[in-house]
């Protein structure tokens, strides 16, 4: 019996040191209870600063690279999407150039559940993948350049493949949009006004008095 109270003092209410025990985790208890809520006083700043470069991009703030007028591709995005349906990969790039999300159905867990890699069925899920991740990193609008991949298989007047529709609607099912919202426009824009009034354009006329009193 002895031997069992040093072992446990707390299972044995006829020991001083459990009975000794018992009454501080009570009275600990009382306390904790009378206590005020922690941090119930503390206020939080009206003034905070958003060090996160990509909440520019969200709210339409930052700058889009503009580029010539007829370039090809467009380089006005932030986020724009690429997808291949005949190597069945899609990705998402940035503006910068970097590929920030990737997704393909020849990822070993995806493929052991498809039939196949390059049918409907796995562009379909290859689009909710896609649609998955980009909802996890907080990428819900996206720029797709459709006028640009007029192929063959978009020709125009033709009917888009059923790969490409089952593709966009499981982006669409996922509230993916296909679209960026238009950049904020100042009204003050840095720099030269190369269309306003300038006197360098000007030509030299005589004058009587250059320096006027």
């Amino acid at each position: 019996m002895a031997l069992f109270r040093l072992i446990s003092p707390y299972l044995v209410d006829a020991s001083p040191l459990s009975c000794r025990t018992l009454m501080s985790l009570t009275v600990s208890r009382c306390y904790c209870d009378s206590q005020v809520k922690a941090n119930s006083d503390i206020k939080a700043n009206p003034l905070f600063e958003n060090r996160n470069p990509r909440a520019l991009e969200r709210m339409g703030i930052a700058r889009k690279v503009q580029g010539w007028k007829f370039q090809a591709p467009r380089k006005d995005f932030y986020h724009k999407l690429v997808y291949d349906k005949i190597k069945m990969t899609a990705y998402v790039v940035h503006s910068s150039g970097k590929i920030v999300i990737e997704a393909s159905t020849k990822e070993p867990a995806v493929l052991k559940y498809l039939y196949k890699h390059n049918d409907v069925s796995a562009s379909w899920n290859l689009g909710q993948l896609l649609a998955r991740r980009m909802l996890e990193s907080g990428i819900t609008e996206v720029f797709y350049d459709a006028e640009n991949k007029v192929t063959e298989y978009e020709a125009e007047g033709s009917k888009p493949s059923e790969k490409i529709e089952a593709f966009f609607s499981a982006l669409k099912d996922n509230a993916i949009k296909l679209s960026e919202p238009e950049p904020v426009k100042f009204e003050t824009v840095p720099g030269i006004n190369y269309e306003g009034y300038t006197r360098l354009g000007e030509r030299k006329r005589y004058q009587e008095d250059y320096q006027k009193l």
